[in-house]
């Protein structure tokens, strides 16, 4: 009961991150002046929720509506599964950087 009220609060939420969805795959068209109202409208259609209810999303805001409405939000911490042989870390793959040019 108290998992289904927190999701209930969280509802806003799923929406705004739903549209956001939407908008990634480019389900909206081009967003650059468009009001963010105006875009939870858009994402708000039928047709657009039917084909983000398809991608099945996975907003943790909206999952886990406990652990991100508390007063100190967020995980704790994250377990995952250990390296089958050793831990070799890609430096390049968590920190991509790219240069910007600055010029124009």
């Amino acid at each position: 009961q108290a998992h289904r009220q927190a999701q209930e609060e969280a509802a806003t939420v799923k929406e705004i991150l739903d549209a956001a969805v939407a908008a990634r795959a480019g389900m909206l068209g081009d967003l650059k002046r468009v009001p963010v109202d105006e875009i939870r409208h858009l994402a708000g259609k039928e047709a657009t929720t039917d084909e983000v209810a398809k991608l099945q999303p996975g907003h943790m805001p909206y999952l886990f509506p406990e652990v991100f409405l508390r007063e100190n939000p967020g995980f704790d911490c994250l377990l995952g599964n250990p390296p089958w042989e050793e831990l070799m870390a890609d430096q390049l793959g968590f920190r991509r950087t790219r240069e910007l040019d600055c010029t124009t």
